[in-house]
């Protein structure tokens, strides 16, 4: 049975947590809730029929789909619609998503392939070959580019975090790591000049927040005093001051984390914390008790996205990290980044699921 393994439960329990969470934030404005009741429910039904696929096809239709991906992210850059003063949304007919979201998951699956190859023909040696960091390189810079150009640089960073801790886990040497990073620190002054005056006043107001307190320091000062005032139990539901007197900005996505903290407290938000401990756990467990190098690396790869995703959320809305549009995994509201989350646990259901099928076979012969 599908709801037998613990991992759609803990998804399931975080899903309810979002209902919940989005109805205070919108003072009891239900379509937010249903939308994303709406949304939650076509993940489930595509998280059930992935679970049924064969982690080989996964491996086929990696290189398409992050052809596909890549192609969207450029009709962005070309024909997307602006929406806050990026270039982010594709708008169709019948929908408007964000192509990020599944380019997410795309770069996942052909890095995971790309290494898979090299590790399963030739030893690892040959994976570090210049030839073969180049193309890994091309393969994250290209695609990198057109999200700053959005812009989109929290994003691409996220894309390139990802891609660098795939990297390690399939066998890249470390000093190119120390290399890489030298040269990043080098290149700052560059990249400091090429950023966005908005991205350098967000950098500049972590280290000091009062520095624009009622501009681009008030996110993270209403987010502290927010989490401050819920204190160990919270200030009960539907009562939270931050939240009802709209003194919280983006409550309903980026800083979903803050106003739950406020009306159900400490204690409540480690339990979340705890649920995607659980969640990342269990991804890494599925990839670790798999011998394929490709579903072992894939699923690594969607376990290490899960945690920075959750990390850089909570570290930005506690005032430890600079303020970013990455969303809440299965909290946050929004469609393309619910479906790309329930996309990427499909994967790991069906590799977990075959996998137990293989070992089944192999105790019966």
């Amino acid at each position: 049975m599908f709801f037998s393994s613990i991992l759609p439960r803990l998804i399931l329990i975080l899903c309810l947590i979002s209902l919940v969470t989005l109805y205070s934030a919108t003072s009891g404005f239900e379509p937010y809730a249903i939308n994303q009741a709406i949304w939650i429910i076509v993940g489930f039904a595509l998280m059930f029929g992935l679970s049924y696929v064969p982690p080989y096809t996964f491996y086929a239709t990696a290189y398409p789909f992050y052809i596909f991906t890549v192609i969207l992210l450029a009709a962005v850059t070309l024909f997307g619609q602006v929406g806050m003063g990026a270039r982010r949304w594709l708008e169709l007919p019948f929908l408007r998503f964000q192509p990020t979201d599944l380019f997410r998951i795309a770069i996942i699956l052909a890095l995971a392939k790309f290494f898979a190859d090299k590790n399963h023909t030739y030893p690892v040696e040959d994976l570090n070959r210049p030839i073969n960091v180049f193309i890994m390189l091309l393969l994250v810079g290209f695609p990198t580019i057109l999200l700053i150009k959005q812009p989109d640089l929290a994003s691409g960073l996220l894309v390139i975090g990802i891609s660098i801790s795939m990297a390690f886990l399939a066998g890249i040497y470390a000093w190119k790591f120390l290399i890489g990073g030298g040269v990043l620190l080098v290149s700052l002054p560059l990249i400091w000049h090429f950023l966005y005056e908005y991205q350098k006043k967000r950098i500049l107001v972590f280290f000091n927040p009062g520095m624009d307190p009622r501009h681009a320091g008030y996110h993270v000062i209403q987010s502290k005093i927010a989490i401050g005032s819920g204190g160990l139990w919270g200030t009960g539901y539907l009562q939270g001051p931050q939240n009802h007197l709209n003194f919280l900005p983006e409550k309903h996505t980026d800083f979903i984390f803050t106003m739950f903290c406020e009306e159900w407290g400490f204690l409540a938000g480690t339990v979340v914390i705890i649920l995607y401990g659980c969640i990342i756990a269990y991804n890494y467990h599925v990839g670790l008790n798999t011998k394929d190098r490709f579903e072992q690396i894939l699923c690594l790869g969607i376990a290490t996205s899960i945690f920075i995703y959750v990390f850089i959320n909570i570290a930005m809305v506690a005032g430890i990290a600079p303020v970013v549009g990455i969303p809440l995994p299965f909290i946050s509201y929004g469609r393309t980044a619910l479906i790309s989350l329930f996309f990427a646990q499909g994967i790991i259901l069906s590799v977990d699921k075959h996998q137990k099928k293989k070992i089944a076979r192999h105790r019966f012969i």
